[in-house]
Formats: C-alpha cells, structure tokens, sequence
C-alpha cells in the first residue's frame, strides 16, 4: 500500500482494488456526525459530549496530515473507558438512556477507522438510527427541524459517496437529496395514518435520571421557596369552553401529606402507588358546574399528575387514591397528555381510621404551638372561629418571603414565635399542627396554584414558581374543606401571582432567562410558546383512538379489505406516475450534451442545412460554412466544443459551459 495526501490508494496487484472514502465525502460525513450528535445534547451526558468533541478534532487532524489513525491500543483504551463511563455514569444501564449512549459511542469511534465506502456506508445507517433514537427524548418543533436536517446530511453524504466528483454542497446535490426526500414524504404520510399504532416513541420508558423532578414526595422547611425560584415550565392547560374557574379556584391537587415527624411531611407509609396497586375506594359526591380542560404535562420523573378538585379523568392509565389524588402506574419521564373533568363543589365521606391519622402529631416536638392551639381551641365558639382566629394571627403578625431563615428542631414553635417569615409549606405545616393540636383532622396537600393566562392561543401556562401548599380541615357535614393560610398573610399571591406578590429582593432569588425584561420580548416569548403549544398538542394527540377515527371518517368501516385497498393504491399511484416519467425519459434523452447536439442540428436545420443519416456532427457543420459565411468561426467553435462535450463525461460539463454552449448555439 502508499498513502496519498493522507488516504490510500490500492495496489495495482489486486484485482478488485478497495473503494476508498474521498476528502469530500469525509468532511461531509464528519458535519453529518456533528449533526446527529448535537440532537442528543438536551439529554446526553456531558462526557459523552467531551468525547465526541475529541473523536471531531482527531478526525480533522487525520484529514490534515498531521495525526495517524489510532492504533489497536488506543481504540481498545477508548473503547474499555466508554464502557466503564456508562455503567458508572447510569444506575441502571441496561435501559433505554444508558442502549442509545451506546448507540453514541460506537457512532463515534467508528469514524476514527473509516477509510473504505463500505465503512462510510455503515457509518450513514447507524447515523439514521441516532437520529430516529433522538425523538424518543424530544419531539419539539426545534428538534424536528433539526432531526430533518440531520437526515438531509446524511443522505448527501450517501450521494456524494456514490456520485463521481459531486461537491457536498453543490446545487446539484441539493436538489437530488432534496428530491429524494420529497419522494419519501407519501410513504412517511402512509405509514403515519395508515399503519397501526402500536405505542408513540414518547410513551418508551426513559430511565429518572434526565427528568426534571417538580414537587416531590415530601416536605420539609425550604423545600418550596427553592423549588419556586425556577421558571421551568411545569404544564400547560387549555379549557374546552370560556367557563375558566378564576385564580383563587386554580389549585393544581398533587399529593396529600398526614405523616409529620417534626420536621418532615410525607404521604400515609404504604401508600405508594409506583406499583400500580388499586388503592382503597373514598366515596365522593360531586354538585355545582363542572370544568372541562387538557393538560400537557412536562416530564417530572414521578408517576402523579395535577388536576383541579374534584377530578374525573378517563383514561385507564390513571388511577385515583383514597386521598383524591391522580397518578399514572408509571412515572411521566415523557411530556403527556390528559384531559379532565373537574368540580370545584364536592363532598367527602373519609374513614375512620384515616380520620385518625390525621390527628397525629410526634411526641416531644412543637410544645409551645401545642399548648398554644389547646388554649385557642377552648376559648373558640366554633371551628370555623378558631380557624379565623389561626388566620388573623398570621395576617397580623407575619411576613411572606422566599429566603425564611433557616429552622432547627421545632420548626413550628420558631417560625410561630421567633422568625414569623415564611413561605407557602411554613404556613401551611404550622396551620395543620395547630388544627391537629386542636383535635381538628387536617392534613397538607402540595402542587400548584395559579397560572399565567397566555391570550395569544387561550391556555394557561404553570411554572415551578407556582408552586404551592395548602390545607385541608375535616367538617363533619362538610368532608375536606380547603384552607389556604397563605392567602391570609399574602392575598395577592392567589389572585395575581407569585411574580406580583415578592419583594424586589425576593425577585432577583428567581431564575432569570437572561434577556433583558422588556414587553415586546415578553410577549414574543408567549407567542412562541404559543406555537410550541400548538405542535405538541397535535404530535400528543395522534394516538391509536385518533387513528381509529380518522380511519372511519376516510372509509367508513375499517376492515381489512378496505386497508389493503388504501395500502396499495397509493403504491400504485406512485408506480404509474414513476413509470410515466421513466418512459418519458427513454423516449427523450436527457443528458445535457445530447441535448446540445440535437439543439444544434435542428438550428442548423432551420438555417437551411439539414441533416444527413450517419453524417458526423463535423461534416455536417463542413456544409453549414458553405450555406451561411458569416457565421463560419462561430459554427467551427460549435462543432469543436460539442464533439468534446459528447466524448466527455457527463460530469465533466460544468452549468457554466453548458450556458455558454446554449447562447452560441442561439446566436445561429
């Protein structure tokens, strides 16, 4: 073997000599591979991001001259430290997240021995399989159009690697590629309305590690005022009707806490739905309006959702529990889509024994508010007196804040007594503790209340500062009643917002997005997630039940005769209209020399010099000086430049020269 210009070239002793990859084909294959990479960057971890960064510059050193292929030692190394990074980087590694990194990572290496087609060729298939691998994490309208680039990359690379001196980005190879995309968009239509539904791409397990947990499974003091400085959206609502329930009745139920340690609120101990174990039925009577709307839910790697109390959602993959809570049998690691029917008027019949666990309090914590509640509760005419009377003291004597101070083990008594400064889940556990002192059932319930209304498409948007805790006290007559302590040390903070209730100290503990806050950048800010709203919509809504109904409005009945005949027609359709066109093609060559020949003969045809069956193109343009002189130099430079034209590669006549051709031959 010798090497040339850093690629080899096969020893003329072969018989069949290897295809070796071309300059051009690997610069366009290493953009292709950048490309395909940079769809896994939301979710990829960030060694991995590192090694394809190196595998880049030593591949463009390999093209420069200045760096050697790795030797078996190195390629070993890369791969053993590849290895160990997934197993170590993922909890469990045989999983989806921890099967594409490998995807990854083989995609990568293997660009440091391409040499031959037939590598290049691999390196193009595997390329497909990471981008289509790439929408099982996001299915946004900036990775769709990325995704769709990507595929346009790598099929350039196949057609330039076939192709005989194409340029990666010359006219030609644009429009062939585009071409070849176009004609796959009737099957790509096919296969998307027509072929069964067995599950969409975002209803794959994704491994918890690259979710973005919101409200967790416990609370303790300060878990909400951090949680709340985020801006990450959490979920977007849209309601069927204008009946819109107004801000004070937006409360987004999530989870419900009764056990307290002291310091820590957390669900009943054996309440944990992951398993998707049926849990016991609370009966619920519902009266008064209901709300009908959709929720687009962000992944959040916990398997409940929010809804507006009371509930009902239909579709089977939820499950209710005693507490009026919705959860999913899996954890959403996936944007979903759910609709519900909620009323905001409702009675509960709860148990006993439930009833009990929610007059529980740890032994040796809180005296203080203990024996605080005990007295207030006596001196109280009613319930309903004593629950105003808890209320008056905070709106008297406290502050809301998003940076409390920190508490230590009798986290009731201090911030009743010493700090008087908190956020929602401080109220709220210091408001059941003292209702449970009392002898009053209460518990804790967590989510989200509020909402940013977005005018531009008419749905409501969530973030994580909207985060919030809430109680709830038992009535005899009246089951669970909604109690909200915060609202009466901060009103604005139900009706308007959290935005609108923080001081200007707290505002700048909220994340910023780095854009000056500005109204014209506010509002092109809602109406692209407006416009992301509206393609997640329709991408979440094409299911299995969706198909079904289109399918029945385009055939009526969907039986089996009917599919054949809609799965083969159109293949049909697509075979005529090819066939037509290839016919058309032989009968009328095409190639842009033969074209010059005959626009040539029939020029000199109308100038009186007609052509003579098995004549040469120079004896014919012989004849043509005698009947036209004055064109003589113009018809010799003619039949010289096309006699080279057809004796040349197809390849070899540049758009320019064949311009040109065409402009002399007209000058005849």
């Amino acid at each position: 073997m010798a090497f040339f210009g850093n690629q080899k070239i096969a020893d003329s002793s072969h018989s069949k000599p290897k295809k070796y990859v071309n300059r051009q084909s690997l610069l366009g294959l290493l953009f292709a591979q950048g490309s395909a990479v940079l769809l896994h960057f939301s979710q990829a971890p960030i060694w991995l991001l590192l090694l394809a960064v190196v595998v880049f510059i030593w591949r463009l050193q390999i093209l420069r001259s200045q760096w050697s292929f790795p030797n078996r030692f190195v390629r070993l190394c890369l791969v053993i430290f590849s290895m160990a990074a997934v197993v170590l980087y993922y909890k469990e590694w045989y999983a989806l997240e921890p099967m594409v990194s490998l995807l990854i990572i083989a995609f990568l290496l293997k660009l440091l021995e391409v040499d031959q087609q037939r590598d290049a060729l691999i390196l193009i298939f595997v390329g497909y399989f990471v981008t289509a691998s790439a929408f099982l994490f996001d299915q946004g309208i900036i990775s769709t159009l990325l995704g769709i680039f990507v595929l346009w990359s790598l099929t350039a690379c196949m057609v330039v690697l076939h192709g005989s001196r194409i340029q990666y980005l010359s006219r030609r190879t644009v429009r062939m590629v585009s071409v070849l995309l176009i004609q796959s968009v009737p099957l790509m239509l096919l296969m998307l309305f027509v072929f069964p539904r067995i599950g969409a791409l975002w209803s794959v397990p994704i491994q918890s590690s690259s979710a973005v947990t919101g409200v967790s499974d416990s609370m303790s003091p300060g878990d909400f005022s951090q949680l709340t400085r985020s801006r990450k959206l959490a979920f977007r609502v849209s309601f069927d009707d204008d009946r819109i329930p107004d801000p004070s009745q937006r409360y987004w139920r999530g989870l419900v806490f009764t056990e307290f340690d002291g310091r820590r609120w957390e669900r009943p101990k054996g309440a944990n739905l992951y398993k998707g174990k049926e849990p016991d039925k609370t009966e619920f009577i519902a009266d008064g309006p209901t709300f009908n709307y959709e929720v687009i839910l962000e992944p959040t790697n916990t398997p409940w959702i929010y809804s507006i109390p009371l509930a009902e959602v239909t579709d089977k993959r939820f499950i209710r529990s005693a507490a009026n809570e919705m959860w999913l049998r899996d954890p959403v690691t996936q944007r979903i889509k759910y609709k519900a029917s909620s009323t905001l008027n409702y009675r509960t019949r709860e148990r006993d024994e439930r009833l009990k666990q929610s007059l529980m309090l740890p032994k040796g914590y809180n005296p203080r508010s203990i024996e605080m509640a005990q007295k207030w509760r006596r001196e109280s005419i009613s319930t309903e007196n004593y629950i105003k009377k808890i209320l008056n003291f905070y709106n008297q004597k406290f502050t809301y804040t998003l940076s409390p101070p920190k508490l230590g083990q009798h986290t009731v008594d201090e911030f009743l007594f010493s700090s008087q400064s908190g956020f929602c889940e401080h109220f709220s556990s210091s408001f059941v503790v003292l209702m449970r002192a009392a002898g009053i059932p209460a518990r804790v319930v967590v989510g989200y209340q509020g909402g940013k209304w977005n005018d531009a498409d008419n749905y409501l948007l969530v973030r994580q500062y909207d985060a919030h805790a809430w109680a709830e006290v038992w009535f005899s007559d009246k089951g669970w009643v909604r109690v909200d302590p915060t609202a009466a040390v901060a009103p604005n903070r139900i009706e308007q917002g959290l935005l609108d209730t923080l001081s200007v100290a707290d505002q700048d503990l909220l994340e910023h997005s780095g854009l000056p806050s500005f109204d014209w950048i506010n509002r092109l800010s809602l109406k692209w997630d407006s416009i992301n709203y509206r393609w997640q919509s329709w991408v979440l809504s094409y299911d299995q039940d969706t198909q079904s109904t289109f399918l029945k409005k385009l055939l009526g009945e969907v039986t089996s005769t009917r599919l054949a005949i809609l799965l083969i027609a159109p293949g049909m359709i697509m075979l005529i209209i090819f066939g037509f066109f290839t016919l058309r093609n032989i009968s009328k060559p095409t190639l842009r020399k033969v074209k010059l020949y005959q626009a040539l003969i029939r020029r000199l045809e109308r100038r009186g010099v007609p052509s003579v069956a098995g004549e040469p193109l120079t004896d014919h343009c012989k004849r043509a000086t005698h009947t036209i002189p004055d064109k003589k130099d113009l018809i010799h430079k003619l039949s010289h430049s096309i006699n080279t034209c057809l004796y040349s590669s197809e390849d070899d006549i540049s758009n320019h020269s064949y311009k040109e051709l065409k402009q002399l031959i007209h000058r005849l």
